[in-house]
């Protein structure tokens, strides 16, 4: 099932972010102050909130499709977003 490899990847990429924010972390401690971290790791906390809403809407989405119910439009997994304003 193609949405079951969605919602698998949507948790592979809220996994790596973690990784990414752990590493980040400790290289940061080492070459600066704690005090500020968080400031810095937020982006990386939004974006694992992010992935984990995404895999969430998949996980309903299949076991709506499951129970009988047409599966969303592909709008409702919000995977696109608007490129960052310059």
């Amino acid at each position: 099932m193609r949405s079951a490899a969605c919602f698998g990847r949507c948790q592979d990429l809220r996994d790596a972010y973690s990784a990414a924010e752990g590493e980040y972390s400790q290289v940061w401690l080492s070459e600066n102050r704690p005090y500020w971290l968080k400031n810095v790791t937020v982006r990386y906390d939004l974006a694992i909130q992010k992935w984990q809403q995404r895999s969430d809407l998949f996980l309903e989405a299949i076991r709506d499709w499951q129970d009988g119910k047409d599966l969303p439009p592909i709008g409702a997994f919000r995977l696109s977003e608007a490129p960052p304003a310059r």
